[in-house]
């Protein structure tokens, strides 16, 4: 068995971002049945997550995120 830990090293990580990470990665879990495997590499190139230009570069768009979870119907009993 092999185990990937996800780390957000220049954000924060809560639980609205988590939930929404969460969710696009159990959508693309079928890609990753046995033989093979999800390597981190290779999964991250098939994950598309909301992006924003900063200081020229494209990171990830966090913000937009947390604010998408917390718009839906009962996101505050989460």
């Amino acid at each position: 068995d092999s185990i990937n830990i996800l780390k957000l090293k220049d954000y924060k990580l809560n639980k609205f971002i988590a939930l929404f990470l969460i969710s696009i990665m159990k959508k693309e879990k079928f890609r990753y049945t046995f033989g093979r495997g999800a390597f981190l590499n290779k999964m991250f190139k098939k994950i598309y997550l909301p992006y924003k230009l900063e200081n020229g570069k494209d990171n990830p768009d966090f913000q937009f995120m947390e604010n998408y979870i917390k718009s839906l119907p009962y996101s505050k009993y989460i």
